[in-house]
């Protein structure tokens, strides 16, 4: 069996531009993982000017960011998405593969210093809607290399 492979890289610069990125080519393709972290949160209004020091302290306003995986209007697609957690890493995460509609989640715990954000290993679990496969502490490779496998069984 052959597969074909097409890849195109596509900068953004924000969370919007990547939700439109990903609206614009989902249709075409047979499945994403969604492993950016785009920001919850963008400032409402960004000054396009420097921000000179007064002494006095400066109020930011943040607007939530729209939810990617949420908007996506899946047809046959296999969607497998992250929930990185520093707590309830079970619960948030099956929470998220539910309102997302995700065939996989990645729960990554981030409560400790050995793994998550600032190391090369990550713990935690894949869930699908029936099932959960613990992780142990392993690189990010071999956890990239499980998670591949779910994309292709």
């Amino acid at each position: 069996q052959t597969i074909e492979t097409k890849l195109k890289e596509i900068k953004v610069q924000t969370t919007l531009d990547l939700k439109d990125e990903v609206e614009k080519y989902f249709s075409e393709v047979d499945a994403l993982i969604m492993a950016a972290a785009p920001g919850d949160y963008f400032i409402d209004k960004a000054s396009e000017q420097k921000i000179k020091s007064t002494g006095e302290d400066l109020i930011l306003t943040l607007k939530e960011n729209p939810d990617i995986l949420k908007s996506l209007n899946k047809e046959n697609q296999v969607v497998i998405g992250f929930a990185a957690e520093s707590e309830n890493l079970l619960e948030n995460a099956k929470v998220k593969l539910l309102e997302k509609n995700l065939d996989y989640i990645v729960a990554n715990d981030i409560s400790g210093t050995e793994t998550g954000f600032h190391s090369d290993y990550n713990k935690g679990a894949i869930l699908s809607p029936n099932k959960r496969e613990n992780i142990p502490k392993m690189t990010k490779r071999e956890m990239a290399n499980i998670i591949l496998d779910k994309l292709v069984d």
